[in-house]
């Protein structure tokens, strides 16, 4: 699957304060690119340009050049999957999309109508990567259920005897999410999951129990052998696709969570690691001074590896407790109106003397007279993090480029190096704290993994998006983008 800034959500909507406020969350959220139409006359113009970028679309019914949800039929037959955002409270409107093969329909009314909207562009975007097992030995079963999960790109698989249903998972284990029917020729839905739970754990498969018989019992005995959920037949397209999703949802929280766990882990033990050196140090250094055994040459260069360490181990445990503050959703900004350009300037020429260190050049190219309502100190912080990076991964007698303009409403923070750049499969670490990556500095400069991760945090406290490409000369380029 294709990264979130390389595939696009396709937006359909003549209200422009309402096709923006989706647009933005979106974008906000999730880091994905938007294209939006007015009508439909716009609508067919971008998917005749760029039909194949778009994964999803989003769809108002009434456009003022198509007034019975021609959009609609629109991205059907370009094959996207369609989320019907409407304000129409017609019952026979919402039928008769769903007969057309929509993914969803939502009613305008509130804001979690909304909400729900953007979770599900997610959702359509992740699914793909979840395999669903639909075990049932009626094929019209199989077939329509198939049918309903496709809508939402869910990569399905099907199986008619708990049998075979254990067959397919052992050769499939990475399969998420089965439904599961109940009574079927041979081993029952019941017996089944309880087989299955012995080699796939609630944090590794939900099982959805089915049956057409609305026996309460039946729920029971399904849940105790190891079935998450219940659904009794016949179901709606919406009702199964809402506990598919829900059980597809769980289980990205459970491996968030376990990653979270594992980072906490690693952080302490880096922590502790990184913090204990010096201290160690410190200890020794004093103990030499305190039996008086050392001259004063020697003793004046314990007082400075004192000092140094004392430095690194306050800067560490500031770091930690920033990360830690800004996780945890304490970030407090002291917003005022802020000059950027004199701002970037001022980190710029602050680090040109370590830049000379290495005989790297600062390149700065920066727009005139940007301002905006920042926390000064706060975006000091992130500058700080890019360039002194930039510099700490560039090799000598480079340059290190950094670019601030507006484009788009926004304005852009771009830092650029002359470094390796980030190996592919190494970028979803960028921002995560205590991150090991391959890149190393080229001068010998200390590595805490903390810096991206803070800026991270800022650049999201104030509403902001950074991101990451490797330019195509070499080196790396990041780029932050603040709402104007």
């Amino acid at each position: 699957m294709k990264a979130a800034s390389e595939k696009k959500v396709l937006i359909i909507e003549d209200s422009l304060t309402f096709a923006n406020m989706i647009s933005s969350s979106i974008t906000s959220k999730y880091s994905f690119c938007v294209d939006v139409a007015g009508n439909y006359a716009d609508a067919q113009r971008l998917l005749s340009e760029q039909r194949d970028q778009y994964f999803v679309a989003i769809v108002d019914i009434d456009l003022p050049d198509a007034h019975k949800g021609e959009a609609v039929d629109l991205t059907i037959d370009a094959e996207i999957p369609t989320l019907v955002f409407s304000g129409s409270t017609n019952s026979g409107d919402h039928q008769g999309f769903w007969s057309k093969g929509i993914a969803d329909y939502v009613n305008k009314r509130g804001t979690y109508g909304l909400e729900y909207v953007i979770w599900m562009t997610n959702r359509i975007f992740n699914n793909p990567n979840v395999k669903v097992l639909i075990v049932d030995d009626d094929i019209v079963i199989r077939t329509s259920t198939e049918f309903i999960l496709k809508l939402h790109c869910y990569d399905v698989i099907c199986a008619s005897s708990g049998e075979e249903a254990l067959e397919t998972l052992k050769e499939n284990p990475d399969i998420k999410i089965c439904l599961m029917d109940c009574y079927m020729g041979g081993m029952t839905g019941i017996d089944t999951a309880a087989k299955m739970r012995l080699t796939h754990g609630r944090d590794e498969l939900e099982i959805i129990g089915v049956s057409a018989q609305n026996n309460k019992s039946l729920s029971v005995q399904f849940i105790k052998s190891g079935a998450s959920d219940f659904l009794l037949k016949p179901f709606l397209p919406e009702e199964i696709l809402c506990r598919v999703n829900h059980a597809a949802e769980r289980l990205e929280t459970y491996v968030k969570l376990k990653e979270l766990n594992e980072l906490k882990n690693q952080m302490l033990g880096t922590a502790a690691h990184d913090i204990r050196g010096p201290i160690a140090a410190i200890k020794t250094a004093m103990e030499l001074i305190n039996r008086g055994k050392v001259s004063e040459t020697q003793k004046e260069s314990l007082l400075k590896m004192i000092q140094n360490n004392s430095n690194d181990t306050l800067e560490l445990l500031e770091s930690l407790l920033d990360v830690s503050a800004i996780e945890s959703g304490n970030i407090n900004l002291n917003v005022e109106d802020t000059d950027l350009s004199a701002l970037v300037r001022e980190r710029v020429e602050l680090y040109e003397g370590q830049a000379n260190n290495k005989s790297i050049l600062l390149n700065g190219d920066i727009e005139q007279g940007i301002s905006k309502p920042v926390d000064r100190i706060k975006i000091k912080e992130v500058v700080d993090n890019l360039v002194t990076n930039a510099i700490k991964f560039s090799p000598l007698e480079s340059k290190v480029d950094i670019l601030l303009n507006t484009e788009d409403k926004k304005i852009q923070l771009t830092v650029s190096d002359s470094g390796l750049g980030i190996p592919d499969d190494e970028q979803d670490k960028l921002f995560m704290p205590f991150s090991t990556l391959s890149s190393k500095s080229t001068g010998g400069e200390k590595q805490t993994g903390l810096g991206l991760a803070i800026v991270k945090n800022i650049v999201d406290a104030h509403e902001g998006h950074i991101f990451y490409r490797n330019q195509d000369n070499g080196g790396a380029s990041f780029c932050v983008e603040l709402p104007l």
